[in-house]
């Protein structure tokens, strides 16, 4: 009995080496290997890039703020986009007669005429 597969959740794994100092593990049930890393990022520091990006603080200046890359910034604000709309049905119904309001943001271009 070992640690639990990540892809078939049995606990039939055993020990295959070490990457990057990392303990490797395969499951004789998937036959495939898996590590057991810590989260590298806390769910309050998540929670803080999603508020930043709802605020409108743009992808950059929350990745410089938090020290987060932009692509992890797109993922998740991507992620949480997927389970809002999953979830909507779920959330409509806890609504009573609520109106939706939408925000939009209003951009102003000028375009220079050819006399």
């Amino acid at each position: 009995m070992g640690t639990e597969c990540k892809h078939c959740h049995g606990t039939n794994t055993k020990k295959n080496g070490k990457s990057d100092g990392i303990q490797r593990y395969i499951c004789d049930d998937s036959c495939r290997t898996f590590s057991i890393r810590d989260e590298r990022f806390s769910e309050a520091s998540k929670q803080k890039v999603l508020q930043m990006y709802l605020n409108n603080v743009g992808i950059r200046k929350t990745a410089l703020l938090t020290g987060v890359s932009r692509q992890t910034v797109l993922t998740w604000v991507k992620r949480k986009g997927q389970w809002v709309a999953k979830n909507r049905k779920i959330m409509e119904s806890d609504m009573s007669t609520e109106p939706d309001i939408i925000e939009l943001d209003e951009i102003y271009t000028q375009i220079k005429k050819n006399r």
